[in-house]
């Protein structure tokens, strides 16, 4: 089942929010579909999505329906400036007035 979930930079929130949304899902289909129950569980995302789910998975780690692992596609650790390129040329500007203020 796909959760979507809204983009911020408040990844725990966001986390908390997609694991939110499965387990109401999860209890949903499971009381129309019985034969779920046991079947096993992977979080599969992509980018952003694969950050939540790897904060999913260090925050729900002990839950009785644990995930079997996770499929992560795309993760990408580097900073802004590295990451969406296009944003620096508009930011970069008032980032630079930001730090002289600061001095």
């Amino acid at each position: 089942m796909a959760t979507p979930y809204a983009s911020t930079f408040d990844h725990i929130r966001a986390a908390d929010e997609v694991q939110y949304a499965f387990d109401r899902c999860y209890r949903v289909l499971q009381r129309s579909q019985p034969e779920l129950d046991g079947l096993p569980v992977f979080g599969v995302g992509h980018s952003l999505g694969s950050l939540l789910h790897l904060l999913i998975g260090a925050r729900y780690a002990f839950r009785p329906r644990e995930r079997l692992g996770n499929v992560l596609i795309s993760f990408n650790n580097k900073q802004a400036r590295d990451a969406v390129p296009i944003l620096i040329p508009e930011l970069s500007p008032l980032i630079q007035l930001g730090m002289q203020k600061l001095s």
